[in-house]
């Protein structure tokens, strides 16, 4: 035999290793394949995308064509700027609510401490209701005031129509003040 013939040991190695080969070759286009077909399926995902994002546009861009034409570009100006107006009345509105709450605070504040002023200048002693304590500062008093009814710009109303509807004799008055001073001095109602 020739130096340049293989042996039969070297055919079955070179034979074993192109079987190798050739397997891990099918592995490569397997995975290939599979990448491919990913590929492919965020391709599809992309343009199906793309195709929704085309027809919104164009949807929006015949909506405000329509509407240009109905309406004319000053009739849509005109429009943005009564809104704008009617915004800017509604922060205004809310501010100035905001402020007659404050005021009509103080203007409660107010009343009552010119009703102490008058009870204590009539004698009476008015328990005051501290904000750290859950009990009130004076141990005698005409009127007290428990932890369940604190007064508020509610109450007060509701204390002057109760008096107004249940006191029919008296003439109904027509601010708070003298309801206020009426209830104070009446005698106090004990809570359930």
């Amino acid at each position: 035999m020739s130096d340049d013939t293989p042996t039969y040991l070297e055919l079955k190695q070179m034979q074993a290793e192109a079987q190798r080969l050739r397997d891990e070759a099918f592995e490569y286009r397997a995975e290939a394949d599979r990448k491919l077909a990913d590929a492919n399926y965020l391709f599809g995902q992309a343009s199906h995308r793309h195709r929704l994002i085309a027809d919104l546009e164009r949807s929006v861009q015949q909506r405000e064509a329509r509407l240009l034409n109905e309406l004319g570009e000053a009739e849509l100006i005109k429009r943005e700027k009564i809104a704008n107006e009617k915004l800017k009345q509604a922060e205004e509105l809310i501010a100035s609510v905001d402020r007659e709450r404050h005021a009509a605070a103080i203007n409660i504040n107010q009343l009552i401490e010119h009703d102490k002023r008058e009870l204590a200048a009539a004698g009476i002693r008015v328990l005051t209701w501290s904000t750290t304590s859950t009990t009130p500062t004076s141990t005698t008093a005409a009127i007290t005031v428990t932890p369940r009814w604190r007064p508020t710009l509610f109450s007060w109303r509701c204390n002057c129509a109760r008096l107004q509807t249940t006191r029919r004799s008296r003439p109904r008055s027509k601010s708070c003040a003298g309801s206020i001073s009426n209830m104070l001095t009446s005698k106090p109602r004990l809570p359930p």
